[in-house]
């Protein structure tokens, strides 16, 4: 589907979401507005059809995060588009903690994932990034 012809069909889930997109028609992005400065969510989808989801700047692996691998590879029809942008707000999403002491004391358990006492929340380091920053996430997180 044309990106022209998408950006005509597909209706964003509520007001924060707003249009980004260039001008050109290249593509679709659209990204979610929390707090008058945040940019927590970001969708775009390209030329080719192809698609990205940013979660706090960081680009999110449909191959790492399961809700995303219902969606499929291609995005060719405003239903799929959607479908996507609804899966992402309706996302609980889990920002992290890089507080230097909290990242010490997870950092000094090698690697071992720290877990509550009654298992509703776990922590790990997440090392897919330059500086260190502590991912923490409970039951009802959908994406990291």
């Amino acid at each position: 589907m044309n990106i022209a012809v998408l950006k005509e069909h597909v209706t964003l889930p509520s007001s924060k979401w707003i249009d980004v997109s260039p001008p050109s028609n290249e593509m679709l992005s659209v990204c979610k507005v929390v707090d008058c400065s945040k940019l927590t969510h970001c969708i775009t989808i390209n030329y080719d059809n192809s698609w990205d989801v940013f979660i706090h700047g960081r680009k999110i692996l449909p191959s790492c995060c399961t809700i995303l691998k219902t969606i499929p590879t291609k995005i060719h029809d405003s239903k799929a588009a959607s479908q996507l942008l609804e899966l992402v707000n309706s996302s609980t999403i889990c920002c992290g903690n890089s507080d230097d002491n909290f990242v010490s004391m997870i950092s000094g358990r090698k690697g071992e994932n720290v877990v509550s006492s009654d298992g509703s929340v776990a922590a790990y380091l997440d090392d897919s990034v330059e500086v260190n920053h502590l991912i923490y996430y409970n039951n009802e997180v959908s994406i990291l």
